[in-house]
């Protein structure tokens, strides 16, 4: 549709197959106008301006991917309109062509993908599955240049920045150390530290990275799993200095398994014996290294093995003042209960009021200096307007 001078809309689709997703109108010609109809591909038009406008296909070069692949997102030059650059979904793989990326000089009568997204192999060192990918995983925009027609950015595979200076042909990367991603919304431990200058970063969709110089750099640590790098969901780094154990979770969204380095990440281990489950708390007893609790799971001697016992329950919560004292939550029945343990999850004691719902407990967090003073966030609950955290464990409902 199109809204015109004086107000009224007015339907502008003489040409299109199928309903645009985006549309696009060039900024150096307002005659001139792209849209992306999903696996049409990309249509455009030359008169966007006149009483009737007309749309035609514009997909030379393209012809493996249109037709199977979502066109989602089409990004045009504000200098040139003839310079534009397209993002089909999921239709890139690091392995072979056809990809889900190409670029135009001339308006899209023909469509090129570009010839290499990593020169330099910046990030062929650190995995090669980035360096490999041409366009993107998913779908992403292209940021075009106020200026310079040449000069263009895409967050590429797992929010990775790449740059190119010559139109797309060639991108390579741009940016300092980390550039971004997602951790898991329910871990405790999304970032663990040894000192100021050395931590570990878990990320959901992308790995454990290791920083040793405060954050300047990062640097991929992970185990590779049949072939791929599976996201984590927590780490605990050994705070002890010069220490070089890690604890963490490693695999899917909902389900990962427990693995172990000895070498800051160089190298991992998967513990025999350890059921794949959604960690919520990997975390080493502030006084005792030796101790690790990974939510039902607790190491005993991590200094020197990767030997753990099973607790009954799930702990959520250590209490940095004694490591011995540690918390579990659950839900049941009409109610939410509050576990305390004064025996490294031994043995359980059911001391405090009950919390007057239940849902889904997300995090449990203690006082540092008061061991009874805990806070329990849950979402989801029944009733309904339940939902926040309670303090205290009397139910003051703090509000979100």
């Amino acid at each position: 549709y199109r809204v015109n001078a004086n107000g009224s809309t007015q339907l502008v689709n003489s040409g299109l197959p199928a309903t645009p997703r985006q549309i696009e109108v060039g900024s150096s010609s307002t005659s001139i106008a792209y849209t992306s109809l999903a696996t049409q591909g990309v249509y455009k038009t030359t008169n966007l301006g006149s009483s009737t406008p007309t749309w035609s296909a514009v997909n030379t070069g393209m012809s493996a991917i249109v037709g199977v692949y979502n066109c989602n997102i089409i990004s045009v030059s504000p200098i040139d309109s003839n310079y534009c650059y397209v993002s089909f979904e999921k239709a890139s793989t690091p392995t072979s062509p056809p990809y889900g990326y190409f670029y135009t000089h001339n308006g899209g009568a023909n469509w090129i993908t570009p010839t290499d997204m990593d020169v330099g192999n910046y990030y062929d060192s650190l995995d090669p599955y980035f360096g490999a990918v041409i366009g993107h995983h998913y779908f992403c925009p292209t940021a075009t240049h106020p200026t310079n027609v040449n000069i263009a950015i895409t967050d590429t595979d797992l929010s990775l920045l790449r740059k190119t200076t010559d139109g797309g042909q060639y991108w390579t990367y741009d940016g300092t150390g980390y550039t971004g991603g997602a951790s898991s919304e329910d871990t405790n431990n999304p970032i663990s530290w040894q000192t100021e200058n050395i931590y570990m970063l878990s990320v959901q969709d992308i790995g454990n990275w290791l920083t040793t110089d405060g954050g300047d750099t990062f640097t991929r640590k992970e185990k590779m799993v049949n072939g791929i790098f599976p996201g984590s969901n927590g780490n605990a780094i050994d705070p002890t200095a010069s220490s070089q154990i890690i604890v963490s979770a490693v695999g899917s969204w909902t389900g990962q398994f427990m693995y172990v380095s000895r070498d800051l990440g160089d190298t991992w281990t998967q513990v025999s014996g350890t059921a794949t489950r959604d960690f919520r708390l990997l975390e080493f007893h502030p006084q005792d290294n030796n101790i690790v609790y990974a939510d039902r799971y607790r190491y005993d001697s991590i200094q020197t093995n990767n030997n753990f016992t099973s607790l009954n329950k799930n702990v959520q919560a250590v209490y940095k003042g004694d490591g011995d004292i540690v918390y579990a939550v659950q839900s049941s029945g009409t109610a939410t209960s509050a576990y305390k343990s004064t025996n490294n999850g031994t043995t359980w004691l059911n001391i405090y009021p009950p919390i007057p719902c239940t849902g889904q407990v997300h995090q449990v967090a203690v006082s540092p200096t008061n061991e009874n003073r805990l806070y329990v966030a849950m979402k989801g609950t029944t009733p309904s307007a339940s939902a926040g955290i309670c303090q205290n464990l009397t139910c003051g409902k703090i509000p979100l």
